[in-house]
This record gives C-alpha cells, structure tokens and sequence, in this order.
C-alpha cells in the first residue's frame, strides 16, 4: 500500500476475528508509509454548528443530570455525565440515600447498552414462534388496542418495579378490564424472603438490613456484597464496621456458610463449604445449638420452638442425635465451627444479625434466630421504611396454567423473559400460543418475544422519565439525558397511548390521555404534585420543590422508626417438615471411569455479575473478569480440589452435566471452596435471543433450577450426573497463578494481634529487609519538599473486590473488549485488575 490512508482502510477490512501472519508482514510493511501519516488527509466530514446554541451547552464541557436506572429489580440513583447532549459515563448520586454516590457494576456498565447497536428501532410483529418485521407505532398500536377493548382477562407480567408513578398507572390501567392482574416477578428468588417474612411476621415485605449496625454477621448463601438485595447499599453499611481505628473497640465478624465460593464468601472471618440446598440445615444445626444446646434467647424455654428444632429442654447433644444429622446433611459441618458461630452471635445480641438466601423454611429459621438474639426492630427493619416492591414469581405457575386452558385473552410482558428463565421454558412459549394476544414491551428480541404478536420497542432509562420509591421515607426521579436515538418509547407512554386509543383507563391514566399531547412526564410531574409535594415539599410551592427535586435526583423524608415484631413460632413447621425430607448426601462413582450417579453430585445454581441474562449482549460485563475466578465469556462447573483429583477431573475438561430435568456440556473449573459432593454453576448465561454479543455465549443453568406453583425458584439441591466427554475447552481466564511463591505482597494479621501490638501492621512476614524503598523517578522525587503528592490507597478491610471499579475505569477511559480468544492470550485491555491469592 502507498498512502497511509489506504493502510488503515485495508485494516478495517480484515477480518475481525485475528490477524493472520501475511497480513501482519503487510502491515509492518507499511511501517514507512505510516510514518507519514500526519501529512495524510482523512476524508473530510462537514460540521454543523449549531443554528441556536443552547445557552446551557458549551462544547466539549460536560453537563450532569441526576437520575434513577434500574438494575435487577433495584433502583439506583446516578449522575449521568454528558457532552453535547450524549450520556458518557454514570457515577452514584451522593443525595440518594441507598447508594450514596456508589454504583454497582450493572449500573457502570448500563451506558453501553444504551448505545448496543442490536436494540429494537421500532415497533415489529409476526406470528407466534414465526418471523418478524418492522411496523410503524400507529399501525402496532391498533393492533393491541383493538383487541384490549374486548379483552376481559388480562395478565400483565413485570419485574419488581419500584416505581411510584408506575404503580399508581398500572392500577389505573388494569380498572378497564373486568380481571386483569399484575404479575410482578423476579428470576432470582427474592419471594422467598417476603414469603419468609409472611409466615414468621405475617406481612409480607423486604426487609432493611442494617449491616451497619451489626457486631457480627451471619450469612446462609446470601451474596450480601454482591448479588443479594441491594448490594451498593449493602457493601457501604458492611464497610462501615470494617474500619480499623487504634481507637476501635469493635471490628465486626462475618460468618458465611454457603456452596459457592462468592464475594462474600471471600471476605468473611469465617467461611463453611455446604452442600447446596443445605442452608437449611445449617441454619437450623445454628438454632439448634444456640436454643436447645446452650439453652439461650428468648425461646430457649419455649416448648413449642425446641420442639420444632427436633428436641426438648432437657436434651444434650450427643452421638447420633438430630443435631448431628443436620451436621451431615450440610455436608459435614463441623461442631465447633457452629459452636463458636453461636457464642460470636449471642455474645452479640441486639447487636447481630442473620441473612439467608433460599427457600421460605430457611428464612423462617432465620426470622427464629434474629427474634431469639433482640436482632429484630434493630439490625433487621420489616415494620418500618422497608421496600414497596414485593415479586411473586410463582404465579407464572398459574399463569402457564391459564394460558394452556385458553382462558386468557391478552398477555403483556415488560422487561421479562420467562421462556428464558423458567426451567421448562418451552412448555410455556407453547402455552403462549393459545392467548389471543401477546404483547411484549422490551428493548430488543428474546425468547419471550419471539413467541409474540406484537413487540413493542422501549426507550433506555437513560432516554425516560419516571421515578422510583425504594422505600416509603423517600423517592427518586428519572430524567431523560437523550432523547430516543431510535423510534422508541418507555412502557408507560404506551399505556397512555392505548388508553388514548380507546381502551378504558381511569384517574390521572385517563386525564393524562385525555390531553393530545399528554406524556408520562405530564402524569409523573402531576402525581409528584399530588402524592409526594404535600408531604415533603412543605415551606416551597410546587415548581421550586419540583426543579429542587430534578436538580437532586431525590426527595427524602424521615424514616420510619423500625419497631419489633412478635416471631409466629408455627412458622417453623415448614422448616420442620422441609428438613425431615432432606437426605444425607451419598457419593458413588461408576464403574466405567470418572463418573458420578444422579446422588453422587448436588448442583446449586449461583448469581454472578451476568444476573439473570438481561445483560448478556453488554460486552463490558461478558469480559469482566469474575471477582473470584477471573474468568471472562462464560460459565463452567466449579469442582472443589480434592473432589476433582478423586473424580479425574482438571480445569477445562468438558463434562456432561444431566438429570431428568435437563442436560447440557460444559468446562470445569477446579476451584477451591466447593465442598465434596458439589459443584456450582452460574445462572445468567446460554442466551439464545439476545445479539451478537451474548448469543450462545455459555449454558443456561436455570434449566436445572426447581419451580413450582407453591415454592417459587429453589436454585440449590439439585442431583445430577456428570461425564467427562474427552473434549478439552479452554476457559479464558485473566489470573492464572494463584501463589505468591513466600513474596509479601501485603501484611496480613489477625485483628487480635493488631489489638495487642498495632505497630504489627506496618511489619510483613517474611521481612522485605529494604533501607528504603526504590522510587518510580530518576532522580527520586524529594516529596518533603513537593506541594502536591499522590498516592492511590486502597482499604483492604473495605474494598470487598466486587468489581465495580473495573467497569467504572473501562467505561471513563473507553477502553475496547477484545474477546474472549484474546483474553486467552492475556490481551485483555482492563486498566485495571483485581487479583486473589
């Protein structure tokens, strides 16, 4: 090639995938030309200035909008960072009160997806399960509203939506029909916990956490830090009794039992390796110890609850009692171990608190532990500022039930993709078939919608309005930073558009589209007007309350003061009853090589920072490596060390994972902390519908998941077989070694030690016997008599290492994925790197 710019183009053109070698001699062939390449002219591409400047706007300065996103069900404050009317980059909003100024990974990464080239750019329709094509708003708007005006029963299937407003429209839309239901549901199983809630409490709510006010906490597979609840808020709270202060009294302890080697897991005190599904059995070995054992708390003479427990007042343990069954059950747990649990917790009463992901039994023994140890009204809030938002998933039970009667005559879905996430998804996208309509609102084509009538292209958070009410005390508001960059529109003008169209509506839904022109920002702007500026807005007419509102993203009350709850102790019966059907783990290989029966393995299914598939075409997130594997692009099957070596496995054999329920191939991981008799894999993966990005990328794990009607997702317990098919794959990884080889890399002493002698922490083991420490400069820096220093610190107590911060450096410098071939070859472009040893 002559030019430079010919150069270049011949280098677009490649093949994107690699380089082969005659290319690469072509191009350092070039090296010369390129040289040159300042005296090279690009083709020219005209500006446009603008014709009426807007006065707020200076080019290449910045502009910053507080807002709300949603990730997962949860609601985030953020400052959105623009230039030139484009959103570039999303921080915390330090007014909002559950994330104070941090943003989880989702939330860094959700500005790329607004940009995702494969997002829907209008409205399509089809047959179901048949192809699609584009159709014009007004075209898919009558469509669906002639066939809601003589719909009498309507489903409406969402997430968790947190939404004050939206709420308030959804009541409003759903009057028109003579039954209609909303369906609000969440895939990765927060209705245990409001079940939990129900039986031990009888109300039905999410509960506040109050990790900041804990002394010592106990974890049953809940991945507090990471991917359970809310998990900015909670990692802020926890940190805050993690500071180490020579003037502290207390640093706080974590205890964690779980399956999975998760972040939590990773920075507790003290961690247990169970089978999955045997929190329960945990949770209860914990109770049992601490009520019938050492005969402690409040129910320690309370016949009703000792005997629920499995014993009586007067019973000690001993050999081959009840206590050790649940020992064996959760996979050998150690008497010890749950001894000194429940000696840290009731020598921290009122002062403690008890978590647990999983079914409704193990929160009901969860409730028993945090009311026995004075926790409730103080470290646990269910009576006062708790969430509005309560999903119940298993309804899709009795929905698929509905809909395979032929009872239902339009079924709406927004943002939710059930024939992905449910266990038996086909089943479903057949039952689809039989409504007389199904309408999807979503952002781009899924599983679910492909089985559609009509799809519906929504607008990003980002291009919206709304609002959000995480918790009674205060709400939140979500501004648009761009308008639509395609023919989009967000779920509620749609609504609006319908009812304006003819379908009933009632209230402020029916005023709103009474209006030609009126929008969801109208109905948002109007019931803030009606609902939230007379209690908080007082001293101010409504337009300052309103641009306060928008400038600070929130309006925050006082929270209610949490108050105590009276424990229901009958709740324990489903504990009770779910425990005596729990069996001891049995392992048996078979005869023909490194296999394993359906009893001989238990498989749990985890969360990780894919979620629930709704991110699975955000590259940022395929290629973050995993907080504790590092591992980019895909799932696999974590085998503990010792259990692998036994069954002939190593990291990258690909087994054949298979039950009655499902089956699929997938690499291994040998990956420490997964205890005998286990494996784990991560949900969130083997989209199918989705886009280039995320399509096929893995296995659907949520195949093997257990659903049901009465219990919702149980994600643990599951039995499988397991069979090394010969085939080698191999994972891309950005850590590969995990030895520090006697280098002391950082001081690590125990918070004993640092109490006696605090001086110890300045000190490693072995010594770096350095005079001083060699400088970066030549010549060294003299920093005595420099103004200005830096330094970048980082609090190992605090930092959990959930990987945040590599998405939020990706996202401020713009770095490119690369791929995962690339990543195999260590090429990943991450600026930074978070590593475990």
């Amino acid at each position: 090639y002559d030019k430079p710019i010919e150069t270049l183009e011949a280098i677009e053109k490649m093949d994107q995938s690699g380089v082969s070698r005659r290319d690469f001699l072509t191009i350092m062939g070039a090296s010369m030309a390129m040289a040159s390449f300042a005296c090279a002219r690009r083709p020219v591409n005209k500006i446009i200035p603008y014709v009426v400047q807007p006065q707020e706007l200076t080019p290449g300065v910045p502009l910053f909008y507080a807002s709300t996103i949603r990730t997962r069900g949860q609601s985030h404050g953020v400052v959105i960072k623009t230039r030139e009317g484009r959103p570039i980059k999303l921080e915390g909003n330090e007014y909002h009160p559950l994330n104070s100024g941090a943003l989880g990974i989702e939330g860094q990464a959700a500005v790329l997806s607004l940009y995702d080239p494969e997002r829907l750019k209008s409205p399509m329709k089809g047959q179901k399960g048949g192809s699609k094509s584009a159709e014009s708003w007004t075209n898919a708007d009558s469509i669906v509203t002639t066939a809601l005006k003589e719909a009498r029963r309507v489903r409406i299937v969402t997430y968790p939506n947190a939404g004050e407003s939206t709420r308030r429209m959804m009541k409003e839309f759903m009057a028109g029909f003579a039954d209609a239901k909303w369906l609000e549901v969440d895939p990765l199983g927060r209705d245990d916990l409001a079940d939990g809630q129900l039986e031990s409490y009888g109300n039905r709510v999410i509960p506040n956490f109050r990790f900041d006010l804990a002394q010592v906490v106990v974890s049953f597979g809940a991945d507090f830090l990471s991917t359970w609840g809310n998990e900015v808020e909670n990692s802020r709270n926890w940190s805050k009794t993690r500071k180490l202060f020579r003037s502290a009294d207390v640093l706080s302890k974590l205890f964690v039992y779980e399956s999975n080697m998760s972040v939590t897991g990773a920075n507790a005190d003290e961690r247990l390796a169970i089978i999955p599904g045997a929190e329960l059995a945990a949770a209860l070995a914990v109770a049992y110890e601490l009520i019938v054992n050492q005969k402690r708390g409040k129910f320690a003479g309370n016949a009703e609850v000792v005997g629920l427990l499995g014993g009586d007042s007067a019973t000690a343990h001993g050999s081959g009692s009840l206590f050790d069954s649940l020992l064996g059950k959760a996979g050998g747990l150690s008497h010890a171990k749950v001894k000194a649990t429940a000696e840290a917790l009731w020598d921290a009463r009122g002062k403690s608190l008890v978590v647990g992901d999983g079914t409704a039994a193990l929160q009901a023994v969860v409730n028993l532990l945090n009311s026995n140890l004075d926790n409730e009204g103080v470290t646990v809030d269910g009576n006062g500022d708790v969430s509005t938002s309560v999903p119940v998933t298993r309804q899709l039970a009795q929905l698929q039930g509905e809909l395979e009667s032929g009872q239902i005559d339009a079924v709406i879905f927004h943002r939710v993709n059930p024939v992905y996430f449910l266990p038996n998804g086909d089943a479903f996208a057949n039952a689809l078939k039989k409504a007389k309509l199904v309408v999807s609102v979503q952002d781009r084509l899924d599983e679910t919608n492909m089985n559609a009538d009509v799809i519906l292209a929504e607008s990003h958070d980002l291009e919206s309005w709304g609002d959000a009410r995480p918790r009674p005390s205060f709400y939140s508001l979500q501004q648009p930073a761009i308008s639509p960059i395609a023919d989009t529109r967000c779920f509620e003008d749609i609504l609006i558009n319908w009812v304006r169209g003819g379908v009933k509506g009632s209230g402020l839904l029916a005023q709103t589209a009474a209006n030609a022109k009126g929008n969801f920002y109208d109905y948002v702007k109007e019931n803030w007007k009606q609902s939230v500026f007379p209690a908080h807005g007082k001293g101010m007419t409504f337009i300052d309350f309103w641009e306060t509102a928008l400038q600070k993203g929130v309006a925050v009350g006082k929270p209610a003061a949490p108050r105590e709850r009276a424990f229901r102790t009958s709740s324990l019966k489903i504990a009770q009853k779910a425990a005596s059907e729990m069996k001891p783990l049995t392992i048996s290989k078979s005869k023909k090589g490194p296999a394993i029966e359906g009893s001989g393995i238990i498989l749990g299914m985890y969360v990780s920072a894919m979620g629930d598939g709704s991110y699975a075409n955000n590259a940022w997130i395929q290629e973050l490596p995993d907080p504790i594997s590092t591992i980019t692009w895909d799932n696999y099957l974590n085998v503990g060390p010792a259990f692998a070596a036994e069954l002939g496995l190593q990291t990258n054999d690909v087994v054949l994972v298979k039950n009655d329920q499902a089956s699929f191939e997938i690499p291994v991981l040998v990956q420490p902390g997964i205890a005998k008799g286990a494996a784990t894999i991560a949900l969130g993966y083997g989209r199918k519908q989705v886009g280039q990005v995320g399509n096929h990328v893995g296995q659907n794990a949520f195949r093997f998941a257990k659903f049901s009607g009465e219990n919702g997702f149980n994600f643990g317990g599951v039995a499988v077989s397991v069979t090394k098919t010969g085939k080698k794959y191999e994972l891309a990884i950005t850590q590969g070694h995990h030895r520090t080889e006697g280098r002391p890399i950082i001081n690590d002493i125990t918070y004993s030690e640092y109490r006696q002698n605090p001086e110890a922490a300045a000190h490693t083991d072995p010594h770096l016997r350095m005079k001083e420490v060699p400088s970066l400069w030549t010549p060294p820096v003299d920093y005595a008599k420099q103004p200005y220093k830096w330094i970048m610190g980082i609090d190992l107590n605090s930092c959990t290492g959930c990987g945040s911060c590599v998405i939020a450096c990706q996202a401020e410098n713009n770095i490119p994925v690369v791929g995962r071939d690339r990543v195999r070859q260590s090429r990943e472009m991450h600026w930074m790197r978070i590593d475990r040893y």
